[in-house]
């Protein structure tokens, strides 16, 4: 059989349904890129003025801290992305070109090409909280929306925010895809409040004719926040190798910014006269 063809249109709008025969809440957006790889970016919110930092972190801990003075702090003023490219090169950006430095001087990191993807956990996710300033579906569902029902939430007794994983899977993989209420989705092993179980992870296929994205929604405690509401985007770390604890320089954005912060910060915010 001739393996199917990656779609031509891959925006998705991620969405979750907290009240029955009531609209759902916009989470994020992914965007597929055309020469390959994805951007997941938050337009649904209020909120612009964010922290974004690089730091280490110790996957044998189950809660880790922002270190002060150990980690790379930057500030923005201006709604961000985080693009994933075919690559391997993963980067925070400004959702408008020309609004938030990148490149060189912006935040990075390089992992593995994404035809060889992370098996350790996703490649990226969304944390959300306080639903209420997030924007109402209002218009029709689209086949490419991924609506989650309440239903579909893993753990759910484990705090008020909202994760949204973000797991890369290779083309050939969607094989291995299953049908479930009208959907696709991949079932992945994965340990949930100590125990092995399979999850469901939404298919969202994109351009790119190498890869495509399974998402899964579960809840987390909100440790150290303040703002009632607000969201993260987090990324990848540089791994120096595959079974090494320790991942260096992983990627964080948190808005709004945190009012207790104290860690030194430089403005990410684009000015054409900037060197």
């Amino acid at each position: 059989m001739e393996p199917e063809k990656p779609p031509k249109r891959t925006n998705a709008t991620v969405l979750l349904r907290l009240t029955p025969k009531r609209p759902p809440k916009k989470i994020c957006k992914i965007v597929g890129y055309s020469t390959g790889g994805f951007a997941v970016s938050i337009p649904y919110h209020r909120e612009r003025a964010g922290f974004i930092f690089q730091m280490d972190v110790d996957y044998r801990k189950r809660e880790q801290e922002i270190p002060q003075g150990r980690c790379r702090a930057f500030s923005t003023t201006k709604r961000i992305k985080l693009s994933v490219h075919p690559s391997g090169v993963v980067h925070f950006s400004g959702e408008v070109p020309q609004t938030v430095v990148s490149g060189a001087k912006g935040v990075g990191v390089q992992i593995d090409p994404l035809d060889r993807p992370i098996r350790t956990g996703p490649t990226a996710n969304v944390v959300c909280w306080g639903l209420h300033d997030f924007d109402d579906l209002e218009r029709a569902p689209r086949p490419r929306d991924i609506i989650f029902e309440l239903s579909d939430v893993y753990q759910k007794s484990k705090g008020r925010a909202y994760v949204f994983d973000i797991w890369v899977f290779t083309r050939p993989e969607l094989e291995e895809a299953a049908v479930r209420n009208g959907r696709k989705v991949m079932l992945q092993p994965m340990s949930l409040d100590g125990k092995e179980r399979e999850c469901e992870l939404v298919v969202s296929e994109l351009a790119d004719p190498k890869i495509f994205l399974g998402i899964m929604c579960r809840c987390m405690p909100l440790m150290n926040i303040e703002a009632v509401s607000g969201y993260q985007i987090n990324g990848p770390c540089e791994r120096k190798g595959r079974r090494d604890p320790i991942g260096k320089n992983s990627l964080h954005a948190i808005f709004p910014m945190p009012p207790q912060n104290r860690i030194p910060t430089k403005s990410l915010d684009y000015r054409p006269d900037d060197p």
